[in-house]
């Protein structure tokens, strides 16, 4: 990645870049020069302690940076989706989920008799669920 984000020439602020495994071996996706999205900030701040936001407001006032890391935890997040395409008959079992160790957030976008479709992209996602376990 480090290369990549060289031949970019990419030297100053947030960087986000994806990746995806593949047999043949890992393949840059995307290179940015922007916060992550969805969950990604929340995600690094919830697991190290680093509040990306606030940093990049510090980085472009010239303003110290306060990268320390604290005491690590794990945080996770998955998209909702649809294993075939339709109308969206019920949704069940979202008091399970919000019960569930760890689970902070349970979005769901889609409503009852909306279509919905398998996805093919991000935005076909129906929800996302945001799993983050906090230090005792």
């Amino acid at each position: 990645m480090k290369n990549a984000i060289n031949a970019i020439e990419f030297s100053h602020g947030p960087c986000h870049t994806e990746v995806r495994l593949t047999k043949e071996g890992p393949k840059i996706v995307e290179i940015n020069p922007r916060l992550g999205g969805r969950f990604i900030s929340k995600m690094i701040e919830d697991s190290i302690g680093i509040n990306p936001i606030k940093e990049v407001i510090k980085l472009a006032m010239g303003e110290q940076l306060e990268l320390s890391r604290k005491p690590s935890t794990g945080s996770a997040w998955c998209a909702i989706t649809s294993p075939k395409t339709g109308i969206l008959k019920n949704i069940l079992g979202t008091e399970k989920v919000l019960s569930s160790l760890g689970v902070e957030v349970l979005t769901i976008n889609a409503k009852v008799g909306n279509r919905i479709k398998k996805p093919t992209n991000n935005g076909d996602a129906i929800g996302y669920i945001y799993n983050w376990e906090k230090l005792s």
